[in-house]
């Protein structure tokens, strides 16, 4: 074989290689990306799911405080206090 074939088949070799190292670390670099986002998802899910919880519980809280002042007032006006 002549120098310039075996040349451009080490080239090729070379270009082959590379692509294939930069196509791998490119795939574990969105691969890591894709879980952080997966992570963050997550986190923000379990934010919304107890959020809703802590709003129920505020609008329970705020029902209970209207019939404690309902009662409070009907004390006073009894002359109870």
């Amino acid at each position: 074989m002549s120098e310039s074939i075996i040349v451009a088949i080490l080239a090729f070799g070379g270009t082959l290689f590379g692509s294939v190292v930069g196509i791998l670390t490119a795939n574990k670099l969105v691969n890591h990306r894709i879980e952080q986002l997966e992570k963050a998802i997550e986190r923000y899910s379990n934010f919304a799911e107890r959020l809703v919880i802590l709003e129920r519980d505020r609008d329970a809280v705020l029902r209970r405080l209207d019939q404690i002042e309902q009662i409070l007032r009907k004390l006073e006006q009894r002359g109870g206090i």
